[in-house]
């Protein structure tokens, strides 16, 4: 699990071909925005459209279950943000890379 305060430089989600093996989660807790409705926004390696992959919430606690389409075919970095907002406040981590491994084809 990673804070959503202090996250690391990168993030690994797993290897190209995986669907919904692995788990992305993020402590946002500290993030004061009681209706705040929490979310990904994400780059795939190679990619240039963001996009908002399905996420669950509960006790502060944001779940990404990564799926295949995240990992795209070759492996490489992606972008990312956490966010939250609500109709007054809204508030964003800093930007980070994702990192996907590669796999060997069959």
């Amino acid at each position: 699990m990673y804070n959503a305060e202090s996250l690391p430089q990168y993030i690994e989600i797993g290897y190209v071909g995986e669907k919904l093996f692995r788990e992305a989660q993020f402590d946002m807790s500290g993030w004061d925005i009681p209706d705040g409705v929490p979310a990904v926004v994400y780059v795939r390696p190679f990619g240039k459209e963001a996009y908002r992959p399905p996420v669950t919430f509960e006790d502060g606690i944001l779940t990404w279950r990564v799926d295949e389409s995240d990992l795209g075919s070759a492996g490489g970095i992606g972008r990312m943000q956490l966010e939250m907002k609500s109709a007054t406040k809204a508030r964003k981590s800093r930007i980070f890379d994702v990192r996907v491994n590669p796999g060997i084809v069959r």
